[in-house]
């Protein structure tokens, strides 16, 4: 029958890829879904953090292996080709080999989050 209300199908909607160009290379992305989260994956930053009025450092430190793991299960739940993985033996590329070129993972970061929540406004209208 005919579309009366011109919408879009629930199944592209819900399995929405983009290919993007980083670094000369041609990734496919998805979205990242909070179910990746209840998997136990390492996906989701700490956005904010309770006031604690003590005379600790301002910035506590970030461990290299805390950093590395969350990029690893970032990019592992939102790259969808070539397929990565988390395990060297895994059927797919080995995560950890792109942090040898770590201006493309921010960059691919950076276009998963705009694919996943979209660009935001930043400019005030008067």
């Amino acid at each position: 029958m005919f579309n009366l209300f011109g919408g879009k199908k629930l199944e592209s909607v819900l399995c929405a890829t983009r290919k993007v160009k980083v670094s000369g290379v041609v990734f496919t992305i998805g979205k990242i879904n909070i179910l990746h989260y209840l998997d136990g994956s390492k996906i989701i930053q700490q956005v904010y953090d309770v006031y604690k009025s003590s005379k600790q450092e301002a910035m506590p430190e970030l461990s290299e292996k805390k950093l590395k793991e969350f990029f690893s299960h970032f990019l592992v739940a939102g790259v969808v080709s070539p397929k990565l993985t988390l395990k060297e033996d895994g059927d797919g590329i080995f995560v950890e080999k792109m942090f040898v070129d770590w201006d493309m993972c921010m960059k691919l970061y950076e276009e998963i989050m705009l694919f996943t929540y979209g660009k935001k406004k930043t400019q005030l209208k008067v």
